[in-house]
Parts: C-alpha cells; sequence; structure tokens
C-alpha cells in the first residue's frame, strides 16, 4: 500500500522538500526528502493523533483508537501538539 501511495503522490507532484525526524533509540535523526518518497500510511495515522490531541481529545482516548500500549509512545505526538500551540499562540 505504501508503495501504491509514493506512485501516486510522485505523480501528482508532491514533491516538494520536507524535513523528516525519525528515532534511532530516543535520538531523533532529521534528513530532507521529496514528499513523494516519505509519504505513507503512518501519516494517516500521525495526522488523526495529532489533530485529535489539538482538538482536546484526551490522550488515553487516542491511545483507544490507535492501539498505543503505553504513554511513553504518545510522549512524541504531545510534545509536537505543544509545539504547535505555543507557535500559535505568539500570533
Amino acid at each position: 500500500m505504501n508503495k501504491n501511495i509514493k506512485e501516486i503522490a510522485k505523480m501528482l507532484g508532491f514533491t516538494r522538500e520536507v524535513e523528516v525526524m525519525q528515532y534511532c533509540g530516543k535520538k531523533p535523526i532529521y534528513r530532507t526528502a521529496p514528499l513523494c518518497d516519505v509519504i505513507g500510511t503512518h501519516a494517516a495515522r500521525r495526522t488523526f493523533v495529532v489533530h485529535a490531541l489539538e482538538e482536546g481529545m484526551s490522550p488515553e482516548m487516542v491511545m483507544t483508537f490507535t492501539g498505543h500500549n503505553d504513554y511513553d509512545t504518545m510522549k512524541p505526538y504531545i510534545a509536537l501538539t505543544d509545539k504547535t500551540k505555543r507557535s500559535i499562540e505568539q500570533f
């Protein structure tokens, strides 16, 4: 499925460079790549989690939908939403 999503994204011209962060253990590693090369099903999952948290859904409720087993796996999403909220409050 991810291969097909990448092919469709490339056909649609989703080629802008994006910053990608992946964890190696607890250390974040950043790189840039064309969006069509990194888009996949996880993007939809991550988008749901971030938007649900930003709209006020509790992390525990989100975990019931996503299947996360512990709070530590939700920390990167929660940190992202906190960062988004801070940037919005500056305006």
